[in-house]
């Protein structure tokens, strides 16, 4: 046993927390922790959200959806382009090594 245990066991001897005590209150300080976040989250949630459909103007899933579409839609055609300008360059420089 290293000598911290040591110490730490006849830390416990005289009286002070254990492991267990120690742990029970981690535990507990944890789950205080956790509903004083639940109550914070359901009380700010309906304010972000509101907040955010404010800023980007979508309000319904629906909205949401047709968004996203376009952003792949975008996202697709751009890559698309990219990767015509790279099988030009890409072929072009096949050329040049070859002849």
């Amino acid at each position: 046993i290293p000598d911290d245990e040591v110490k730490a066991e006849e830390d416990d001897a005289d009286g002070k927390t254990t492991m267990k005590e120690k742990a029970t209150d981690a535990a507990n300080q944890i789950s205080e922790n956790v509903q004083k976040n639940i109550s914070t989250i359901q009380l700010e949630a309906p304010k972000l959200i509101e907040m955010g459909q404010q800023v980007t103007g979508i309000s319904s899933r629906e909205e949401l959806r047709a968004w996203v579409s376009d952003q792949l839609k975008l996202g697709t055609a751009c890559l698309t382009e990219f990767m015509k300008g790279y099988r030009s360059g890409r072929d072009d420089e096949v050329d040049k090594m070859l002849h």
